[in-house]
């Protein structure tokens, strides 16, 4: 799903950010948003989480739900 993400982030550039998370090496925020299973999004507004996705995804359904956070 990487390359997707690489795709979109260049898409949304400007109204955006999109983050990987390595979740071996961030084990404390991994604990913080109770992350359980990878693949994980969080969108974030205003830093609060507007939605939450687990598992694979299109490309169409992850842009989706980053229209709708925005």
């Amino acid at each position: 799903m990487l390359p997707t993400l690489e795709q979109l982030a260049a898409v949304y550039a400007g109204r955006a950010k999109i983050v990987k998370v390595e979740m071996d090496k961030n084990q404390q925020t991994v604990m913080a948003w109770k992350v359980r299973a990878a693949p994980t999004l969080l969108l974030f507004k205003n830093g609060a989480v507007q939605a939450t996705h687990v598992g694979m995804a299109s490309k169409a359904q992850l842009a989706n739900l980053i229209e709708a956070v925005l």
